[in-house]
């Protein structure tokens, strides 16, 4: 069978349709755009939050391990157990960590979903041999 020619303006119409029945649909548009979006917004808040903490204690970082939805996971290292546990206790720290998320216009159900794990290098060396990968399974 002979190959019908396109008049230009047919050909960008054939092509827009095609593009069009290969995009995702809106919604999984708006959930890619909002884990994309997430992803930004974790690794901005590493730096927002490790401010928060440090004005508790001062040697520790905040990585975010997991800046995936719906569970994000971050991880709160400190050297000592000690400062570990000044941290972990601290309510009002987990809401101003939350309130991070919450300026930046984060829902609800994903601030709600925020986790944070607690751990100091004086543990990991004493019960784990130094290896943070064993220690946070």
């Amino acid at each position: 069978m002979a190959e019908v020619v396109k008049s230009p303006r047919e050909r960008r119409l054939w092509s827009i349709d095609v593009e069009y029945a290969e995009q995702p649909s809106l919604t999984d548009k708006a959930k890619y755009q909002m884990t994309a979006s997430f992803r930004l917004i974790a690794i901005y808040a590493e730096a927002e939050m490790c401010s928060l903490a440090r004005r508790y204690v001062a040697d520790c970082a905040v990585t975010v391990l997991v800046p995936e939805l719906p569970r994000p996971w971050f991880l709160v290292k400190t050297r000592t157990d000690a400062e570990r546990d000044l941290l972990n206790g601290n309510d009002a720290l987990l809401k101003e960590f939350k309130a991070v998320f919450q300026e930046r216009e984060c829902p609800d159900e994903i601030v709600q979903g925020l986790t944070f794990t607690f751990q100091s290098q004086e543990t990991v060396e004493r019960d784990y041999a130094g290896n943070w990968h064993c220690a946070l399974k």
